[in-house]
């Protein structure tokens, strides 16, 4: 590092001996021999007490292999500034709509690794990011009623450009407006209106008290298997076509996830349609798993919106629901390598995040693990 004389300030030679790992931040345990990184031809300069001096005292020119002066002068560190020469890198990251292939204003960009950054981008949909360490990374975007986007890149020093494509999420109000224009729906509901006036039962005491009853029965915690494969035959088809009825209107309280799991079991052919949109209604239930049993309902009844409705579901904050669409879309991935890519960003996305566990799980279970996973994990 030169003669400790010739610029008035002590000089040590440490960099051979005490390589960094690579992260650039913490000493290599077992360091390799000839070794020629860019983060050992550093230069670091500690400032000291003025009146305590060096402590401890270099131990000459250079620090032998081992020695514990340098160790402990990082270690007794209070401050630390860097400043960049060369080996730093920048990024142009580009965020655009996958469909239209225009830019998204205002999404907020990270990226996480070396460093860890932050930007937003701008009305052309890009964010700069400058004074980047260079290495591997974790680029992810977030955009209102787009879906997260996570990737992995790597930065160089110089000049780097990522572009993200981002796939727009319709909002559940427009699902629900679709869903109440479908045929599964609108039209095959009235149908089963007219059928149930034709057989026209009057709305008396009697069946509400039944239907109360039946309420109660489909809520209760323990339920023979029996009287659930029996369809509670004990029961008239117009209580539970009632039944269904109340619970596509909404009463208080809201039906519960046990009610709504139960629900296929009264399934007739006039309340059918009711049934579709008591389960789409109740995707907006506050019970996580009301919403979840709303998805396998939907499924079983072989719903044209399912699709769509399990991607906008994946964006719920709750792991059973985004269990459910993910297991309502996983057969697709397959034939659609738009849906898988969109699964893969989702397990990136979520996968170090413990309240999501059982999603991200069923994720790794089928295949949705990049080989260097694989090599973590």
């Amino acid at each position: 590092m030169g003669d400790p004389g010739s610029h008035g300030r002590p000089s040590n030679g440490c960099g051979e001996n005490f390589p960094l790992d690579d992260t650039g931040e913490e000493i290599e345990e077992n360091p390799a021999n000839s070794s020629h990184e860019q983060p050992d031809r550093r230069v670091e300069l500690f400032f000291f007490d003025k009146d305590l001096g060096i402590l401890p005292p270099p131990p000459g020119l250079n620090s032998p292999p081992r020695g514990q002066e340098y160790p402990e002068w990082r270690r007794r560190v209070r401050e630390t500034h860097e400043f960049g020469g060369e080996d730093v890198g920048t990024s142009s990251v580009t965020v655009l709509n996958r469909d239209t292939n225009q830019p998204i204003a205002n999404a907020q960009v990270s990226i996480s690794g070396p460093s860890s950054l932050a930007a937003q981008t701008d009305a052309t949909g890009i964010a700069q990011f400058s004074t980047i360490r260079p290495g591997s990374y974790q680029l992810e975007a977030h955009a209102p009623r787009f879906a997260n986007s996570a990737t992995n890149v790597l930065i160089t020093s110089g000049a780097n450009a990522q572009t993200v494509l981002m796939t727009r999420v319709p909002t559940l109000e427009i699902m629900l407006l679709l869903c109440s224009h479908c045929g599964s729906c609108s039209s095959s509901r009235a149908a089963g209106s007219q059928r149930q006036d034709a057989t026209a039962m009057p709305d008396s005491n009697e069946l509400r008290a039944e239907t109360d009853r039946l309420q109660e029965a489909l809520n209760q915690d323990d339920i023979s298997p029996l009287v659930l494969d029996a369809g509670f035959k004990d029961y008239s088809a117009a209580s539970k076509n009632a039944l269904v009825e109340r619970a596509a209107r909404g009463f208080a309280p809201a039906p519960s996830a046990k009610l709504l799991a139960r629900l296929l079991f009264i399934r007739t052919p006039d309340n059918e349609p009711a049934m579709r949109a008591a389960y789409v209604a109740n995707l907006r239930s506050s019970e996580d798993r009301a919403r979840a049993h709303s998805l396998y309902g939907l499924q079983k009844l072989g719903h044209d919106k399912l699709a769509d409705l399990a991607l906008l579901s994946l964006r719920d904050t709750a792991d059973p629901v985004v269990s459910a669409a993910i297991t309502i879309l996983l057969p697709q991935t397959k034939s659609d390598a738009r849906l898988h890519d969109f699964l893969s960003s989702l397990y990136l996305a979520r996968r170090s995040d413990p309240a999501f566990h059982a999603s991200t799980s069923l994720l790794e279970a089928n295949g949705f693990v990049t080989s260097s996973d694989k090599g973590t994990r």
